[in-house]
């Protein structure tokens, strides 16, 4: 008799759950735009996907190592957040051009006008994450 008294509100619990709404990748992107220009390493570094941060880490090492000791700092959330960061302004807008299961393409405008761009993101431990791609080699 008890359980059934409770499985209204069990039920209702559980639907709550289920509805809650996933912000997406777009989201996403504008929350690391936000953090590069507030200069929040630890914001932006959360909106990266794995891979991502693998390849930053790997990059801030080598440059760290190629200028000397304590020339460069050897923190890749550093770079992410350095001078470059200061320019930053957020994007005209975001839009998820496709999505399929746990991968996504995100079209971004830039403020001020100039030509969008296309940005990957992926669904990694049930957040979306911004995957983005190393610079081409020179």
């Amino acid at each position: 008799m008890r359980l059934s008294r409770k499985a209204p509100l069990l039920a209702s619990l559980l639907l709550a759950a289920g509805c809650a709404r996933d912000p997406g990748p777009d989201a996403s992107y504008r929350a690391l735009a936000r953090a590069v220009a507030d200069r929040d390493a630890d914001a932006a570094w959360t909106q990266l996907s794995a891979g991502t941060k693998s390849w930053l880490e790997d990059r801030a090492a080598r440059a760290a190592a190629a200028a000397g000791p304590g020339v460069v700092a050897g923190s890749a959330r550093a770079h992410l957040i350095g001078d470059a960061a200061l320019g930053v302004a957020p994007p005209a807008s975001v839009a998820v051009v496709s999505a399929a299961g746990d991968r996504a393409v995100l079209r971004v405008a830039p403020a001020g006008g100039g030509a969008a761009r296309e940005v990957s993101a992926v669904r990694e431990g049930g957040r979306w994450r911004i995957e983005l791609s190393p610079p081409a080699a020179p």
